[in-house]
């Protein structure tokens, strides 16, 4: 199955209406990006053989399949399929979900994800006035908000009881983050220069080109300035200064499958890694358990058996096949370990949030009960955090020294890293495997009394010398 990762990515700026970029129009803004990620990555358009770009307002110029006269625009290649869509603010981020898909099950082996508003000549709306009538009529069945997403706002922050000075600070504060992105130079590595028409005050072109390199964003602000602005809509939260801005910009991600990356000696930026899930059926292995088994005898027994689930893609004298044994396992682990800890406590298997970093999804995959919601303790996060780190600069201990005496026999990776939790099956590991006194940690932090374990003294001692 090919393995999609991310060679390039790259942006335009973004202008305001009526500024920098309002007079590029929307085919061509867009191929800059299109043909941006190639020039970096220092791929032949030729290659590509798919690209799907999102854009909410395909009317006029962005209709007629914008992505694909974009690619045309240039004039060197046509052979490329394209597609766009529409699902409103997230089409940009769709595309960049269907290329991998396409990508994972064969349909490509490059291809691009894109996407472009042009909203200074293309306005929000104009496709939908376009003619044809409206998509609504008396017998829509859903209660949605009036005046559409300002409404539907003004309810999120209503319902989550977020208050007018919480949105004022909020748009202060990323402004200001963005000021100081921009000082420190942290958006040059993404942004491409845009060669634009200069524009009048007056939005007339003034027969010269200038090349834009920078976002027009910007403004100097702060929270009681956003205070003094009017709401949208009379009686609403939202002002200017915390709705998004009508910009024009355009923004493309070049993907490859991996092997073909390699083939060509492109350099993979990213791939997707979230491999967290293991097989559904290693739960009912887990089941076949005594339930007091030793935590560390069970996780030998699953981790050995999962070279029989990802037997492909394992030689391992080839190096980016043990990178992803790598990345399996270190993802892995952590919900190995607290299925094993729960079937041991008699609680029913958690899955992991991969909305979580690495230690507060561990920390909920093993205390987290569906009777109630578990909020992750930031504190143990941190704690855990600091035990994995030095347990992972331990070079030379029993785990260690087992896996690279067996590793020597150059043994499937994954079932050579069963030895080492057959090494660790030791009395003095079961605190970092079953850990209960975790919990009773997070239930000290939060008032509630229980025996100062191990883990409390951990938690406390870190609090004490500043380091948690």
């Amino acid at each position: 199955m090919p393995n999609p990762v991310i060679v390039e990515a790259a942006r335009t700026p973004i202008g305001r209406r009526g500024g920098w970029l309002s007079g590029v129009i929307a085919p061509k803004l867009l191929a800059v990006a299109q043909r941006g990620v190639l020039e970096r990555a220092d791929v032949d358009p030729s290659m590509v053989d798919q690209i799907i770009g999102g854009c909410v307002t395909q009317g006029g110029q962005q209709a007629s399949n914008v992505t694909r006269n974009a690619w045309l625009t240039v004039g060197d290649n046509y052979s490329a399929a394209a597609t766009t869509i529409d699902c409103q603010c997230g089409s940009g981020q769709q595309a960049n979900n269907f290329m991998t898909g396409l990508i994972a099950t064969g349909g490509a082996s490059t291809g691009i994800a894109c996407g472009v508003e042009q909203m200074s000549q293309v306005p929000l709306g104009t496709a939908a006035r376009g003619g044809g009538g409206y998509y609504k009529d008396d017998t829509w069945p859903w209660d949605e908000a009036d005046n559409g997403q300002f409404g539907a706002a003004d309810r999120v922050a209503k319902l989550r009881g977020i208050t007018r000075e919480d949105l004022d600070a909020f748009g202060a504060a990323s402004q200001q983050k963005a000021a100081v992105a921009w000082a420190e130079g942290r958006f040059e590595r993404e942004v491409l220069a845009v060669e634009a028409p200069a524009m009048t005050k007056e939005g007339e072109p003034t027969g010269e080109t200038e090349a834009i390199t920078r976002d027009q964003g910007l403004r100097e602000t702060t929270a009681e300035s956003l205070a003094g602005l009017k709401p949208v809509i009379e009686g609403y939260l939202h002002t200017a200064g915390t709705a998004s801005q009508i910009s024009d910009g355009a923004a493309a991600v070049l993907w490859m499958d991996e092997e073909v990356a390699v083939a060509e000696g492109v350099r993979a930026r990213a791939r997707i890694t979230y491999h967290t899930m293991v097989h559904e059926q290693l739960n009912h292995f887990i089941s076949g358990f005594h339930y007091d088994a030793h935590p560390m005898a069970m996780m030998a027994g699953v981790v050995g058996s999962l070279a029989a689930f990802y037997h492909y893609r394992m030689d391992m004298d080839n190096p980016e096949h043990r990178m992803l044994a790598a990345q399996r396992m270190i993802a892995k682990m952590p919900t190995i370990a607290a299925a094993c800890y729960r079937h041991h406590m008699g609680w029913p298997t958690a899955y992991p949030k991969n909305s979580l970093g690495y230690c507060g999804r561990f920390l909920d995959m093993m205390f987290s009960v569906p009777a109630e919601e578990y909020e992750v303790n930031p504190l143990a996060v941190r704690v855990i955090n600091l035990l994995f780190i030095l347990h992972a600069d331990h070079e030379q201990n029993a785990s260690t020294s087992t896996v690279r005496l067996v590793a020597s026999t150059s043994s499937q990776r994954i079932q050579v890293l069963s030895m080492s939790c057959v090494a660790a099956t030791r009395t003095t590991h079961r605190y970092f495997i079953s850990m209960p006194n975790l919990q009773r940690a997070c239930c000290s932090q939060s008032g509630s009394k229980c025996r100062p374990r191990m883990s409390c003294l951990w938690i406390r001692r870190a609090s004490q010398n500043g380091i948690a």
